[in-house]
């Protein structure tokens, strides 16, 4: 076990049946649900993400199946790559680039009346939504609830989702010990969600 390994397991807050991992990486076939949905325009995402690969346009998070509200985070692929946010304002699309691609940690802070990238206040446009189930690594299809819209190549270090100011999941990248399943461990609830894609996570 590297030092960094060992810190990591030390300060652990998960049960003993898992150990803590430092990002959890999609190769373009993995996704997780979140068990997140509703109508609820009251909501926060704080999701601490990387890019592997930002060369084809890839999105992350939930749209709705009758009217095209979404509210996703991105790469939009190509030599001129950007990442950015898409959210529904008004019954309109609004897209924020945020920064040039590249492969370093970002956070996206994104709720109602706030939109920060990188703890820089980019918007503080009202936001409608929370249509459909949010998930991650993957985006559900707008116009049909339930498919994969897209995939990404990314790794994620950890997420919180809220729901009327309280902390709704609190995710951190993980490993179950007695079958070395991979996945993200919610705080808030003690459950440990798994691939519902194919192929298998990688991970540090």
């Amino acid at each position: 076990m590297s030092r960094r390994e060992h810190a990591l397991q030390t300060q652990s807050p998960l049960p003993p049946e898992y150990r803590q991992l430092e990002y959890l990486e999609s190769t373009g076939t993995q996704y997780i649900k979140t068990g997140v949905s509703g109508n609820n325009t009251n909501f926060r995402i704080v999701l601490d993400i990387a890019w592997v690969d930002y060369s084809t346009w890839q999105t992350l998070g939930f749209g709705m199946s009758n009217n095209g509200l979404v509210t996703r985070i991105g790469v939009s692929g190509g030599a001129s790559s950007t990442l950015f946010y898409t959210a529904q304002t008004s019954g309109t699309w609004v897209t924020n680039t945020c920064a040039s691609a590249d492969t370093s940690r970002h956070i996206f802070d994104l709720q109602s009346g706030s939109q920060k990238f990188d703890n820089n206040e980019l918007s503080t446009r009202s936001v409608t939504g929370w249509p459909i189930e949010f998930y991650l690594f993957a985006a559900d299809q707008y116009w049909t609830s339930g498919r994969v819209a897209t995939y990404c190549k990314c790794r994620i270090y950890s997420c919180e989702i809220y729901k009327n100011g309280i902390l709704f999941r609190n995710f951190i990248p993980a490993l179950r010990i007695a079958d070395s399943k991979l996945g993200l461990y919610d705080l808030v609830n003690d459950q440990f969600y798994i691939n519902s894609g194919t192929g298998e996570f990688l991970y540090n």
